[in-house]
Order: C-alpha cells, then sequence, then structure tokens
C-alpha cells in the first residue's frame, strides 16, 4: 500500500497529502503506524475504526505519540454508523484530562484494507462522498469471515467505482490473491 501511493505521486514523494484519514476496519492500528512512520507520506490526523474493542486499546497504544493532540484516535463502532460527509464528532479527554468533551475529525482519505469483511459493503460504498480519496483492498480468499470477497480484480473494479483511479491492481499472496484500489470517489 505505502509503496504503491508513492508511485501514485508520480514520483513526487513530498506531495503525498492524506489530510485526515479514516482507516476502517483497522483492527490494531498497525497500518496508522507505517503511515505516520513514512516521512514522504503528511497527515494532520487518523481515525482508526473497528468493531473489536479489543482493538481500541492495543491500537492507542501502538499510536500513543499521536493521541496527546488529538492526532489519533481509535474508536470502537460499527463502520456502517458513521456518516461520512459531514465530520466525525466522538467523545475524547479535555486537554487537563479532567472531563470528557466532544472531538471532531474531518475526513479527506478513506482506508478500508478489510473489504472482505464487509458483509453490507455496497451500502457502505454508497456512503463514501464523492471527491474524497480512497484506498481499498480485498481478497479471494475463501473463508467463512470473508462475506465479501471478490473473485478477481474486474469484480473487485466493479464493487469500487472511481471517477479518478490511481491504481488498480493485485498482488500474488500464493494461497490467495489482494487486490487493491487507489483513487478519487
Amino acid at each position: 500500500l505505502l509503496e504503491e501511493l508513492k508511485l501514485c505521486s508520480g514520483g513526487k514523494l513530498d506531495e503525498i497529502d492524506l489530510g485526515s484519514v479514516y482507516i476502517l476496519a483497522g483492527w490494531y492500528g498497525t497500518l496508522a503506524y507505517l503511515l505516520k512512520q513514512d516521512p514522504h507520506i503528511h497527515i494532520k490526523s487518523i481515525v482508526n475504526v473497528d468493531l473489536d474493542p479489543i482493538c481500541e486499546a492495543i491500537s492507542q497504544r501502538l499510536n500513543l505519540d499521536w493521541i496527546e493532540n488529538w492526532r489519533y484516535k481509535a474508536i470502537t463502532m460499527d463502520i456502517q454508523h458513521i456518516d461520512y460527509s459531514k465530520p466525525f464528532e466522538f467523545p475524547a479527554w479535555s486537554k487537563n484530562k479532567d472531563q470528557v468533551v466532544s472531538h471532531k475529525s474531518d475526513c479527506n482519505t478513506i482506508i478500508c484494507t478489510s473489504c472482505e469483511h464487509i458483509t453490507e459493503w455496497s451500502n457502505l460504498y454508497r456512503k463514501f462522498p464523492k471527491g474524497k480519496l480512497l484506498i481499498l483492498q480485498s481478497n479471494n480468499f475463501d473463508i467463512p469471515e470473508h462475506t465479501n470477497r471478490s473473485d478477481s480484480l474486474e469484480q473487485f473494479e466493479a464493487q469500487t467505482p472511481m471517477e479518478r483511479v490511481l491504481f488498480s491492481g493485485e498482488l500474488d499472496c500464493e494461497i490467495y490473491t489482494r487486490f487493491m484500489r487507489i483513487g478519487v470517489r
């Protein structure tokens, strides 16, 4: 993902600005960690959303260096319940850590590397506003929890129509094929 994202920028590494990022089904926040470590990728903030409450604590610890100034927040919730057309509002501790306040985060980039796990994918995709940068991955690995797997890159492309495609490709992982698309909705 990081390599292809850099290639999409046309080799102008200092020009990769993802702005405020939502990572959907982001698990333990590993992708967030990798994105913020790369000196050529500029990010204002990251909200990592996952349904599993165990992921939130691990993700917060892994990305502790960005929590202080609200640059990183892990949230436990269903990604189907987010209104992607307006800033995401979530509870957070005040700067003095003495009360819970409401914090808002805009979204410029939506990343989901687990599209194969999203049962209501077409409903979710329709919620993504036009003009947002999307970085999406899926695969053809046939296991029960992959309720939305794609059998081919063409099928994944049909599930993820984009106004401007920056990258569309696949990676052979021996026992399955991973598909990725980067583009503007």
